[in-house]
């Protein structure tokens, strides 16, 4: 009933797609996508999974997690084939994406539940399954947090007007000043190109940096990549574009991704054993 129920809402929620379009994520922007998780993590934990009727604890079992999985996948077809009608932001991907969250946090419990001392298969799954949460998590609540913009740079002037994906424009917390661009050509093709450039902070602290379009710079907080670069037709200047990205969670990404591979080793070692 509880998979039936799940799909008649993700029907439903086609509705207000059709009239409202996606969900405005920004609203959920901190703190209040922490109490959300919060709400989240403490919904796992308040729901009995020893209770006989139906309940959102049903989503930790097998047949869950296959209905979850599917949903989810189902979802993910649809934002590869349908980009300009269906996005990671619709109601239906987003309420999947929690469902799957709900699949994965009601499995952990069990698995927590119905440990046995010295399982260290069993052990290994746990882990697994809860780097993949935290990594999950992190990724789906940190999304309104997250900003990447656009800054066109001339060389030896300094500048922190950035512009955003969506096209508004705003001042970054530091200006970036670049100093020196190399052009890397092999056969008059360019290869490779290097820019030189220091971030100057409001206190008047600077700290220079030497980036590629594969090596990007970290400064407070933010990712500096180099994107390209042109010359101005009318007074022949350099412009360099650089992509500023903000991602203030990646630290609990990276701690979720750790933790899945120690699971994973754990895993192949006790399989290597048996």
């Amino acid at each position: 009933m509880i998979y039936l129920i799940s799909i008649i809402v993700i029907v439903l929620l086609v509705i207000p797609q059709l009239v409202y379009g996606n969900v405005p994520v920004d609203m959920f922007a901190f703190p209040l996508n922490i109490l959300l998780l919060l709400c989240l993590i403490f919904t796992i934990c308040a729901t009995s999974t020893k209770a006989k009727h139906i309940t959102l604890s049903d989503f930790g079992t097998k047949k869950g997690a296959i209905f979850t999985i599917t949903i989810f996948a189902i979802n993910v077809i649809l934002c590869i084939f349908l980009p300009n009608k269906y996005t990671t932001q619709s109601y239906t991907f987003i309420l999947s994406f929690i469902l799957l969250l709900l699949s994965l946090g009601f499995t952990i419990k069990r698995q927590i539940l119905h440990f046995k001392r010295g399982a260290i298969l069993h052990l290994s799954t746990t882990i697994i399954h809860v780097g993949v949460f935290i990594s999950l998590s992190a990724m789906f609540f940190s999304a309104p947090d997250n900003d990447n913009a656009y800054l066109q740079s001339i060389l030896h002037t300094k500048s922190n007007e950035a512009t955003h994906i969506n096209g508004s424009k705003y001042a970054l917390p530091f200006y970036i000043n670049s100093t020196n661009f190399t052009i890397i050509k092999n056969n008059e093709a360019v290869t490779n190109y290097i820019a030189e450039f220091d971030c100057i902070n409001t206190d008047g602290n600077i700290k220079s940096f030497i980036v590629t379009p594969n090596h990007p710079a970290h400064y407070n907080g933010y990712g500096i990549y180099l994107s390209g670069y042109n010359t101005s037709a009318t007074n022949n200047t350099l412009n360099i574009t650089y992509i500023i990205t903000y991602h203030p969670w990646r630290y609990a990404i990276y701690i979720g991704f750790a933790i899945t591979v120690l699971g994973l080793v754990m895993l192949f070692f006790k399989k290597q054993q048996a």
